[in-house]
């Protein structure tokens, strides 16, 4: 097919700067400076103190017992008693 005229494609562009709108960044006031530092006051001299000698006091701990000792008062320590269960009483 032929046609007359030729077909307008978009081959053609003009280019068109755009716009932009001016922007204003607020820029953060300055921080104050912080307070100077308070000084440190000076330590007071500590009296000097001549070192005592400690005093020893001898002590002989006592030995233990080689063989524990059991009390028959005492049940086994590995013994499991049963509970006792209290008898049930006749109701009259």
């Amino acid at each position: 097919m032929i046609f007359p005229q030729t077909m307008k494609t978009a081959l053609k562009f003009d280019v068109i700067e755009l716009m932009e709108p001016v922007t204003e960044i607020p820029v953060a006031p300055e921080t104050p400076k912080p307070p100077a530092p308070r000084p440190r006051p000076k330590p007071k001299p500590k009296p000097k103190l001549e070192p005592k000698a400690p005093e020893l006091k001898l002590e002989v701990p006592e030995s233990p017992p080689l063989v524990p000792q059991m009390s028959p008062k005492q049940p086994h320590a590995f013994l499991i008693l049963k509970p006792l269960v209290p008898r049930r009483t006749r109701w009259r």
